[in-house]
Protein backbone atom coordinates (compact mmCIF):
# COMPACT_ATOMS: atom_id res chain seq x y z
CA UNK A 1 0.00 0.00 0.00
CA UNK A 2 1.63 3.21 -1.18
CA UNK A 3 1.41 6.51 0.68
CA UNK A 4 -1.94 8.25 0.23
CA UNK A 5 -2.57 11.99 0.35
CA UNK A 6 -3.98 11.76 3.89
CA UNK A 7 -0.83 9.95 5.05
CA UNK A 8 1.24 13.09 4.55
CA UNK A 9 -0.15 14.98 7.53
CA UNK A 10 0.02 11.90 9.75
CA UNK A 11 3.64 11.18 8.85
CA UNK A 12 4.61 14.82 9.38
CA UNK A 13 3.10 14.73 12.88
CA UNK A 14 5.03 11.56 13.61
CA UNK A 15 8.30 13.31 12.71
CA UNK A 16 7.53 16.11 15.17
CA UNK A 17 6.55 13.64 17.91
CA UNK A 18 9.72 11.62 17.37
CA UNK A 19 11.99 14.68 17.34
CA UNK A 20 10.59 16.19 20.53
CA UNK A 21 10.68 12.83 22.30
CA UNK A 22 14.28 12.08 21.41
CA UNK A 23 15.89 15.38 22.32
CA UNK A 24 15.35 18.80 23.88
CA UNK A 25 17.94 20.29 21.53
CA UNK A 26 15.89 22.43 19.15
CA UNK A 27 18.56 22.31 16.46
CA UNK A 28 18.51 18.51 16.44
CA UNK A 29 14.71 18.51 16.58
CA UNK A 30 14.63 20.67 13.49
CA UNK A 31 17.19 18.46 11.74
CA UNK A 32 15.04 15.38 12.36
CA UNK A 33 11.86 17.08 11.21
CA UNK A 34 13.59 18.55 8.16
CA UNK A 35 15.05 15.16 7.24
CA UNK A 36 11.61 13.60 7.59
CA UNK A 37 9.93 16.21 5.42
CA UNK A 38 12.67 15.99 2.79
CA UNK A 39 12.38 12.19 2.70
CA UNK A 40 8.61 12.46 2.45
CA UNK A 41 8.77 15.02 -0.36
CA UNK A 42 11.20 12.91 -2.39
CA UNK A 43 9.60 9.49 -1.88
CA UNK A 44 6.00 9.96 -0.79
CA UNK A 45 4.04 8.41 -3.62
CA UNK A 46 6.56 5.75 -4.60
CA UNK A 47 6.95 4.34 -1.09
CA UNK A 48 5.03 2.72 1.72
CA UNK A 49 4.65 4.74 4.92
CA UNK A 50 6.73 2.28 7.01
CA UNK A 51 9.65 2.70 4.60
CA UNK A 52 9.67 6.44 5.25
CA UNK A 53 9.25 6.21 9.01
CA UNK A 54 11.98 3.57 9.15
CA UNK A 55 14.46 5.89 7.45
CA UNK A 56 13.53 8.83 9.65
CA UNK A 57 13.75 6.79 12.86
CA UNK A 58 17.17 5.45 11.84
CA UNK A 59 18.42 8.96 11.08
CA UNK A 60 17.04 10.31 14.37
CA UNK A 61 18.65 7.53 16.40
CA UNK A 62 22.00 8.12 14.72
CA UNK A 63 21.77 11.86 15.33
CA UNK A 64 20.77 11.64 18.99
CA UNK A 65 22.31 8.34 20.07
CA UNK A 66 18.93 7.18 21.41
CA UNK A 67 18.43 3.70 19.98
CA UNK A 68 15.12 2.75 21.62
CA UNK A 69 13.12 5.87 22.54
CA UNK A 70 10.02 3.88 23.55
CA UNK A 71 11.86 1.34 25.71
CA UNK A 72 10.10 2.25 28.96
CA UNK A 73 6.66 2.54 27.35
CA UNK A 74 7.06 -0.90 25.76
CA UNK A 75 7.84 -2.50 29.11
CA UNK A 76 4.95 -0.62 30.71
CA UNK A 77 2.43 -1.79 28.13
CA UNK A 78 3.49 -5.41 28.42
CA UNK A 79 2.74 -5.10 32.15
CA UNK A 80 -0.50 -3.22 31.47
CA UNK A 81 -1.64 -5.96 29.09
CA UNK A 82 -1.01 -8.66 31.70
CA UNK A 83 -2.86 -6.57 34.28
CA UNK A 84 -5.88 -6.12 32.01
CA UNK A 85 -6.00 -9.83 31.20
CA UNK A 86 -6.00 -10.59 34.93
CA UNK A 87 -8.43 -7.82 35.91
CA UNK A 88 -10.92 -8.69 33.15
CA UNK A 89 -10.35 -12.44 33.65
CA UNK A 90 -9.80 -12.85 29.92
CA UNK A 91 -8.18 -16.30 30.01
CA UNK A 92 -11.29 -17.65 31.71
CA UNK A 93 -13.49 -15.69 29.30
CA UNK A 94 -11.77 -17.37 26.37
CA UNK A 95 -12.00 -20.88 27.77
CA UNK A 96 -15.61 -20.59 28.93
CA UNK A 97 -16.96 -18.83 25.83
CA UNK A 98 -19.16 -20.64 23.33
CA UNK A 99 -16.36 -20.31 20.77
CA UNK A 100 -12.93 -19.97 22.44
CA UNK A 101 -11.12 -19.47 19.11
CA UNK A 102 -13.43 -16.65 18.06
CA UNK A 103 -12.99 -14.94 21.43
CA UNK A 104 -9.20 -15.30 21.35
CA UNK A 105 -9.03 -13.85 17.82
CA UNK A 106 -11.11 -10.87 18.91
CA UNK A 107 -8.89 -10.21 21.93
CA UNK A 108 -5.73 -10.50 19.84
CA UNK A 109 -7.15 -7.86 17.47
CA UNK A 110 -8.20 -5.72 20.46
CA UNK A 111 -4.56 -5.49 21.49
CA UNK A 112 -3.74 -3.81 18.19
CA UNK A 113 -4.97 -0.54 19.69
CA UNK A 114 -1.59 -0.28 21.47
CA UNK A 115 0.04 1.76 18.72
CA UNK A 116 2.16 4.88 19.23
CA UNK A 117 2.33 5.77 15.52
CA UNK A 118 -1.19 6.80 14.58
CA UNK A 119 -1.93 9.73 16.86
CA UNK A 120 -4.02 7.84 19.40
CA UNK A 121 -3.79 8.96 23.01
CA UNK A 122 -3.26 5.51 24.50
CA UNK A 123 -3.75 4.67 28.16
CA UNK A 124 -5.00 1.65 30.10
CA UNK A 125 -8.64 2.66 29.75
CA UNK A 126 -8.23 2.88 25.95
CA UNK A 127 -7.02 -0.71 25.86
CA UNK A 128 -9.82 -1.89 28.16
CA UNK A 129 -12.38 -0.20 25.92
CA UNK A 130 -10.88 -1.92 22.86
CA UNK A 131 -11.12 -5.26 24.66
CA UNK A 132 -14.77 -4.73 25.54
CA UNK A 133 -15.62 -3.55 22.03
CA UNK A 134 -13.94 -6.60 20.49
CA UNK A 135 -16.30 -8.90 22.36
CA UNK A 136 -19.41 -6.98 21.31
CA UNK A 137 -18.66 -5.75 17.77
CA UNK A 138 -19.06 -7.69 14.51
CA UNK A 139 -15.77 -8.49 12.78
CA UNK A 140 -15.22 -7.18 9.28
CA UNK A 141 -14.10 -9.64 6.61
CA UNK A 142 -13.42 -13.34 6.96
CA UNK A 143 -15.29 -15.36 9.57
CA UNK A 144 -13.28 -16.83 12.43
CA UNK A 145 -14.57 -20.30 11.44
CA UNK A 146 -13.03 -19.88 7.97
CA UNK A 147 -9.80 -18.62 9.55
CA UNK A 148 -9.71 -21.57 11.95
CA UNK A 149 -10.15 -24.06 9.12
CA UNK A 150 -7.33 -22.42 7.15
CA UNK A 151 -5.03 -22.76 10.16
CA UNK A 152 -6.01 -26.41 10.54
CA UNK A 153 -5.12 -27.10 6.90
CA UNK A 154 -1.78 -25.27 6.98
CA UNK A 155 1.57 -26.96 7.56
CA UNK A 156 3.92 -23.99 8.14
CA UNK A 157 2.53 -20.86 9.78
CA UNK A 158 4.22 -17.51 10.34
CA UNK A 159 2.59 -15.28 12.96
CA UNK A 160 3.84 -11.73 12.33
CA UNK A 161 3.68 -9.68 15.53
CA UNK A 162 3.05 -5.97 15.75
CA UNK A 163 3.44 -4.10 19.02
CA UNK A 164 4.59 -4.52 22.59
CA UNK A 165 1.60 -5.05 24.86
CA UNK A 166 -0.24 -6.49 21.87
CA UNK A 167 2.13 -9.47 22.05
CA UNK A 168 0.55 -10.35 25.40
CA UNK A 169 -2.94 -10.42 23.89
CA UNK A 170 -1.56 -12.56 21.06
CA UNK A 171 -0.72 -15.20 23.65
CA UNK A 172 -4.44 -15.81 24.23
CA UNK A 173 -4.69 -16.81 20.56
CA UNK A 174 -1.36 -18.62 20.34
CA UNK A 175 -2.40 -20.82 23.27
CA UNK A 176 -5.17 -22.29 21.06
CA UNK A 177 -3.08 -22.76 17.92
CA UNK A 178 -1.09 -25.84 16.75
CA UNK A 179 2.20 -24.58 18.18
CA UNK A 180 4.45 -27.07 16.37
CA UNK A 181 3.40 -25.44 13.07
CA UNK A 182 4.13 -21.87 14.13
CA UNK A 183 7.01 -19.42 14.11
CA UNK A 184 6.14 -16.19 15.88
CA UNK A 185 7.97 -13.24 14.32
CA UNK A 186 9.38 -10.12 16.00
CA UNK A 187 11.45 -7.22 14.68
CA UNK A 188 15.21 -7.39 14.42
CA UNK A 189 15.62 -4.30 16.61
CA UNK A 190 13.67 -1.41 18.13
CA UNK A 191 11.35 0.67 15.95
CA UNK A 192 8.68 2.78 17.73
CA UNK A 193 6.81 0.31 20.00
CA UNK A 194 7.04 -2.78 17.80
CA UNK A 195 7.72 -6.08 19.58
CA UNK A 196 11.31 -7.37 19.63
CA UNK A 197 12.96 -10.55 20.90
CA UNK A 198 13.30 -8.88 24.29
CA UNK A 199 9.51 -8.55 24.43
CA UNK A 200 9.06 -12.17 23.39
CA UNK A 201 11.36 -13.33 26.18
CA UNK A 202 10.10 -10.97 28.88
CA UNK A 203 6.44 -11.89 28.21
CA UNK A 204 7.11 -15.63 27.91
CA UNK A 205 6.11 -15.94 24.27
CA UNK A 206 9.35 -17.82 23.62
CA UNK A 207 8.18 -20.46 26.11
CA UNK A 208 4.98 -21.00 24.14
CA UNK A 209 6.18 -21.18 20.55
CA UNK A 210 9.26 -20.77 18.34
CA UNK A 211 10.21 -17.08 17.97
CA UNK A 212 12.27 -15.70 15.09
CA UNK A 213 13.36 -12.21 13.99
CA UNK A 214 12.89 -10.40 10.69
CA UNK A 215 16.34 -8.84 10.91
CA UNK A 216 14.71 -5.52 10.01
CA UNK A 217 14.06 -2.40 12.07
CA UNK A 218 11.21 -1.12 9.93
CA UNK A 219 7.55 -1.23 10.96
CA UNK A 220 5.61 -3.88 9.11
CA UNK A 221 7.43 -6.51 7.07
CA UNK A 222 9.39 -5.00 4.22
CA UNK A 223 10.92 -8.12 2.68
CA UNK A 224 13.73 -6.29 0.88
CA UNK A 225 14.99 -5.12 4.28
CA UNK A 226 14.72 -8.52 6.01
CA UNK A 227 17.47 -11.08 6.53
CA UNK A 228 17.76 -14.03 4.17
CA UNK A 229 16.97 -16.49 6.99
CA UNK A 230 13.63 -14.82 7.57
CA UNK A 231 12.89 -14.65 3.85
CA UNK A 232 13.33 -18.42 3.71
CA UNK A 233 10.78 -18.87 6.51
CA UNK A 234 8.43 -16.48 4.72
CA UNK A 235 8.75 -18.35 1.42
CA UNK A 236 8.17 -21.71 3.11
CA UNK A 237 5.07 -20.58 5.04
CA UNK A 238 1.79 -21.72 3.52
CA UNK A 239 -0.23 -19.46 5.85
CA UNK A 240 0.71 -16.14 7.41
CA UNK A 241 -1.10 -14.47 10.30
CA UNK A 242 -0.30 -10.77 10.04
CA UNK A 243 -1.02 -8.40 12.91
CA UNK A 244 -1.45 -4.65 12.57
CA UNK A 245 -1.66 -1.84 10.04
CA UNK A 246 2.02 -1.65 9.10
CA UNK A 247 2.11 -5.32 8.16
CA UNK A 248 -0.99 -4.75 6.03
CA UNK A 249 0.62 -1.72 4.39
CA UNK A 250 3.78 -3.64 3.50
CA UNK A 251 2.31 -7.04 2.56
CA UNK A 252 -1.20 -6.57 1.18
CA UNK A 253 0.05 -6.42 -2.42
CA UNK A 254 1.60 -9.91 -2.27
CA UNK A 255 0.00 -13.00 -3.77
CA UNK A 256 0.41 -14.96 -0.56
CA UNK A 257 -1.97 -16.76 1.80
CA UNK A 258 -2.08 -13.99 4.42
CA UNK A 259 -4.77 -13.32 7.01
CA UNK A 260 -4.52 -9.73 8.22
CA UNK A 261 -5.75 -9.17 11.77
CA UNK A 262 -5.97 -5.53 12.80
CA UNK A 263 -7.96 -2.56 13.90
CA UNK A 264 -8.34 -0.10 11.04
CA UNK A 265 -7.08 2.88 12.99
CA UNK A 266 -6.67 5.31 10.10
CA UNK A 267 -9.01 6.22 7.26
CA UNK A 268 -6.49 5.39 4.53
CA UNK A 269 -6.12 1.81 5.72
CA UNK A 270 -9.88 1.51 6.24
CA UNK A 271 -10.50 2.71 2.67
CA UNK A 272 -7.93 0.26 1.29
CA UNK A 273 -9.60 -2.62 3.14
CA UNK A 274 -13.14 -1.42 2.42
CA UNK A 275 -14.21 -1.20 6.05
CA UNK A 276 -15.03 1.61 8.44
CA UNK A 277 -12.41 3.35 10.54
CA UNK A 278 -11.86 1.54 13.87
CA UNK A 279 -13.38 -1.72 12.62
CA UNK A 280 -12.02 -5.02 13.94
CA UNK A 281 -10.76 -6.80 10.81
CA UNK A 282 -9.80 -10.24 9.51
CA UNK A 283 -8.85 -9.63 5.89
CA UNK A 284 -7.82 -12.12 3.21
CA UNK A 285 -7.28 -11.05 -0.39
CA UNK A 286 -9.10 -14.08 -1.86
CA UNK A 287 -12.06 -14.27 0.52
CA UNK A 288 -14.98 -11.85 0.55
Amino acid sequence: MKVKYDCIGCLSRQFVTLATKLTEDEIKQQEIISYGLKTLSHQAFDSMAPEITGKVCAYASQLTGVLDPYYNEKRDYNDIAFDIIDKMDLKKKVLESDDPFDTAVRLSIAGNIIDFSVGYDIDESTVEKSVQMSLETPLYGVSTSHFKEAISNAKNILFLSDNSGEIVFDQLLVSLLPKRKINYVVKGGPIVNDATMEDAISTGMDQMVSVIETGSQIQGTLLDDCHDDFKAYFEKADLIISKGQANFETLSHLNKNIYFLLRAKCQCVADEIGCEKNDFVIKHRDVV
